[in-house]
């Protein structure tokens, strides 16, 4: 062989090793791939940002609506039927864990599961000794109550669409005493089928359900959402008290009350919600820091929240 043709044969082995191992590599990121999925829930995006609707007071469940204005004119409202109840804020880790045993369940149709109470009761029992009488109740009102919205992103047409009426769940039905299927609603079921799907770790979900404050957990959902790239811009007070379903409540008590409350529940819910997505949360400050690396507070006191980037990795792929 002479001088040409060895130099033709190890190029050609060094193309075939580079391939070989490109294709190695390739095959492991794949794998890697599929055994992280393994660990994650699809969750439909639009429930995540839909479900502070659920967060109602009890002036709310009496009067049977709850309504929830976002900018520009979007909101998002939910009505009972007539005869029933208003869902209350426990009815959003009753829907939490139903993406969670939908992803385990056996046996699927579509976006229909069965499971059964002992299940459900299992895991949301951690959080409060719920009874199936209680878990019987919350289903049944994730399926009756009416939601409508004017900012539902349809993820096939690329655009916010007008939802007039749909339920978190469709129905769900009783196989006997133990056994019961549960149906996502028919715009929840294809909104996931067109892939508009956050992919959460089952961890930090199961993490979620258990999070005390109903506050906090109803804005780690939004939060989620909405913390897409780099710090989130600023949120106002009232802008937060709107989320949480307080602004009316909290404008009618004098200047210290509602101080009191907020530093006593708001705050720490804020912090709370902030800190489990990996930011650090400040209240009434500028977002400027002096000299000494110290946040400047805002003298006109806007009464906003930042939020800073306490840890580079965050969780649900932020």
């Amino acid at each position: 062989m002479d001088k040409i043709e060895k130099i033709g044969s190890i190029i050609n082995q060094t193309v075939a090793n580079i391939k070989e191992k490109t294709q190695k590599i390739k095959k492991e990121q794949q794998n890697y791939a599929i055994a992280k999925k393994e660990t994650k829930v699809p969750v439909e995006q639009n429930t995540l940002e839909m479900a502070i609707v659920l967060q109602t007071s009890p002036q709310e469940q009496k009067e049977g609506i709850a309504r929830r204005e976002f900018k520009n004119g979007d909101y998002v409202e939910i009505r009972k039927v007539v005869g029933k109840f208003l869902c209350r804020r426990e009815d959003i880790t009753t829907l939490l864990a139903c993406f969670i045993l939908f992803k385990h369940s056996e046996n699927k149709h579509g976006y229909s599961f069965e499971t059964t109470y002992y299940k459900l009761n299992q895991m949301l029992g951690d959080i409060g000794g719920w009874q199936y009488k209680n878990i019987r109740e919350s289903l049944s009102r994730l399926s009756e109550n009416n939601i409508e919205t004017n900012f539902w992103w349809d993820k096939g047409k690329k655009e916010r669409v007008v939802r007039n009426t749909f339920h978190f769940l469709n129905s769900k039905a009783e196989i006997d005493e133990e056994k019961l299927k549960i149906s996502f609603d028919e715009e929840i079921a294809k909104s996931m089928e067109q892939g508009y799907i956050k992919f959460l770790e089952e961890k930090d979900l199961k993490d979620i359900l258990k999070i005390r404050s109903p506050f906090a957990k109803t804005l780690v959902l939004l939060f989620i959402k909405r913390f897409w790239e780099g710090s989130p811009t600023p949120h106002h007070i009232n802008t937060i008290l709107e989320y949480l379903g307080l602004k009316d409540k909290y404008e009618k008590f004098p200047r210290w009350k509602k101080n009191k409350y907020i530093r006593q529940s708001i705050i720490p819910a804020i912090q709370e919600a902030a800190k489990f997505l990996g930011y650090t949360v400040t209240y009434n400050d500028t977002g400027v820091k002096n000299e000494k690396g110290e946040i400047i507070q805002d003298p006109k006191g806007e009464e906003k929240f930042r939020f800073y980037k306490e840890r580079q990795e965050l969780p649900f792929g932020i």
